[in-house]
């Protein structure tokens, strides 16, 4: 569906206007309303950083991506597709369950820093590398955290919305996202566009999906009771 426009041939590198342009043309796609980014912007300059920053998670086993390329289209735009359901401008508490590399969450609290995002995992190393990045970006917003997902006490922290990529079946994602979601608070999960869809139970109530990835990839949206 979304493909990163290149100067001049298929090696050419990209830039940040190449980026933003792809970004904002997902959006569109989308019919996300407002998130115009603009080329020259702090936000727009910085994508480039964090694409190259994100490449660089190949390196220690957190992502398979091979190229920059790569890395923006497969991690960087599907992102895009929580502004369907979850407003930029409003402020939230998001928390990214099983973050790996954190290329979701860290590239929403750098579009919408009027986000609190929180990107949760069990691997030291994978916290560490969230944290250079964020430390590098200067992004206030992101806070990369070693926890284990499953093991949620009476009185932890509930969020206005929980995102998934990759990190089980939709029923097994919605079936932890209850320890971490607000009542009325989204589940928000990137998978596999031939994934079967749970059916709404009495704990949630699908309230959307989208294409995020040619035809490779789907958002469900998940509204909790």
């Amino acid at each position: 569906m979304f493909h990163v426009k290149h100067q001049a041939g298929s090696e050419s590198p990209l830039t940040p206007e190449g980026i933003v342009e792809a970004i904002n043309a997902m959006a569109h796609e989308l019919g996300v309303p407002g998130l115009g980014i603009a080329i020259n912007s702090p936000t727009g300059n910085v994508l480039i950083e964090l694409s190259m920053g994100l490449w660089a998670s190949e390196r220690v086993g957190l992502t398979s991506y091979h190229s920059l390329q790569e890395v923006v289209g497969g991690l960087v735009l599907p992102s895009v597709a929580a502004f369907r359901w979850l407003e930029p401008d409003k402020p939230l508490d998001i928390v990214e369950i099983g973050a790996g590399a954190g290329a979701l969450g860290l590239t929403l609290a750098l579009v919408a820093p009027s986000w609190r995002v929180t990107l949760v995992d069990r691997r030291e190393k994978a916290v560490a590398f969230m944290e250079i990045i964020a430390t590098r970006l200067k992004l206030a917003n992101a806070y990369p955290v070693a926890g284990d997902m499953r093991k949620r006490g009476p009185d932890a922290e509930l969020y206005d919305a929980a995102l998934f990529r990759a990190v089980g079946s939709p029923e097994e994602d919605l079936e932890i996202a209850l320890g971490w979601v607000k009542p009325g608070g989204l589940c928000l999960i990137w998978t596999s566009a031939r994934a079967e869809i749970p059916p709404d139970t009495a704990l949630w109530s699908q309230v959307g999906a989208v294409a995020a990835r040619d035809d490779r990839m789907s958002v469900l949206a998940f509204r909790k009771a």
